[in-house]
């Protein structure tokens, strides 16, 4: 559900974050950019070769942050309006078992 979601982001970006500081904090930005999306894993990849990033912004890693933010962003809402979606089609499936 769309609770999760955001929770889960949350977690996982304070994680992240405190990472990037205690163990990475002498590394490039662009090493910390392979880090973040080594450790986000392979559906985290796959849903950044997704996006649109330009050769600027690749090794940025506000860019990251924020592009995942908006993604999961989308996926809480769509999460969210299909939960509405599958409540009104249970009420309806309940209501047509009534009448028949």
């Amino acid at each position: 559900d769309s609770v999760s979601i955001q929770e889960k982001w949350r977690k996982w970006r304070q994680a992240m974050e405190l990472y990037l500081q205690f163990s990475m904090s002498e590394k490039t930005e662009k090493e910390r950019c392979g880090a973040f999306l080594y450790l986000i894993g392979q559906s985290g990849r796959d849903v950044y070769n997704t996006m649109t990033i330009t050769d600027a912004e690749k090794d940025k890693l506000d860019v990251l942050f924020a592009k995942f933010e908006e993604y999961q962003s989308r996926m809480s809402l769509w999460s969210g309006i299909n939960l509405i979606r599958a409540t009104k089609e249970r009420r309806r499936q309940s209501t047509n078992m009534l009448l028949y």
